[in-house]
Order: structure tokens, then sequence, then C-alpha cells
């Protein structure tokens, strides 16, 4: 779509594109003290993120750079704990899933939206206001030299799982890139 807001003449050189991501798409990130699952959202992360730099070099001769922004770790509906009527879940799955497939398959996202609320103290999640300024400044001081970037718009503060594999945290500041 990027690349088509080009071509259609709605980026001009001087542009800037940022892509807000997730540091669950680099694979440097990833340690077995964390552990798996989250399949979905690590794999299309990853591909967002290749898909950003691919097109940063599509865009870069035109004058318009990219970066590809971990927010921090959010406190959000996603990553907290979620609320349901018991009730409303028969209506769910009446679109033709056995049902036992459904409420495995439900399970499952529950079990995935509850598994990190546990965790906001001890990675620093913050509400997406107070990131806000954070991912407005790494757009801000994007220049062409440095298209292609993965950074983490508020450093290691609010980094997430991913914290878990950094040799030196506290060196990370906001803005700096992560591994792919």
């Amino acid at each position: 779509y990027v690349d088509g807001l080009y071509s259609g003449g709605n980026l001009k050189s001087g542009s800037k594109v940022g892509f807000i991501t997730s540091e669950g798409g680099s694979m440097g990130l990833r340690t077995e003290r964390e552990g798996g699952g989250n399949y979905g959202h690590h794999g299309s992360k990853a591909a967002q993120n290749m898909m950003c730099l691919m097109l940063a070099y599509d865009l870069k001769p035109h004058g318009v750079p990219v970066v590809m922004i971990h927010p921090g770790f959010m406190k959000t509906e996603m990553t907290g704990k979620l609320s349901f009527d018991a009730a409303e879940i028969p209506s769910l799955w009446e679109a033709g899933e056995p049902r036992e497939h459904f409420l495995i398959i439900f399970s499952q996202f529950l079990y995935l939206a509850d598994k990190y609320a546990d965790k906001y103290e001890e990675f620093g999640a913050v509400f997406p206001h107070e990131a806000a300024p954070f991912i407005v400044d790494c757009v801000a001081r994007l220049e062409l030299e440095t298209t292609g970037r993965f950074v983490s718009a508020m450093g290691s503060k609010g980094l997430g799982l991913g914290y878990y594999a950094l040799k030196d945290p506290e060196n990370m500041k906001p803005g700096c890139d992560l591994p792919w």
C-alpha cells in the first residue's frame, strides 16, 4: 500500500514512513527462557519487518525513508486480562465449527491474551499514550541515511520479553536499534 501511495503521488521525496511493529518479530530477541507460543504474532511481525525493509530499499532512491518501530510493551486488551460473559460463548461457534474445536481455539486465545498481564511491572509496560511521544520522535529523527532501521521507541524500557536476550539493557536508549 505504501508503494502505491508513492506511485500515486501521495508520498513525495522528503516524506517519512514509520511502521508500528513489535520486538516479537526479532529472531535475535527470542530466547528459550521466554519459550515458544504466539506463533502467529511472532511470525507475522517478522514478516512485516522484512516487508518494511524491502520497502525501505525501494523508496530510498525516491527520497522516502522508512523505519520499523517497536512501540514498547503496551498495556492493552491484547496483553491484559480479558473479561467476557460466558453466556456469549455459544453464539460464537454457531458458524459451523465443532464445539470442541472452537473451545480449544478459544481457550488458546484466552491463554495468549492473559499471558503477559502479570509481567507489566517486571517489563515496564506502558499505556499507548505514554509511548506515543517516543514513537513520534523516532519518525521525526528519521533520515534517508538511516532508512530501514528496526528500533525500540523507548529503548529497553517496555521492551517486553525481548529484555531476556539483551546483554546490556541499560545502555539501550530510546530510538536504539533492535536485532533482527
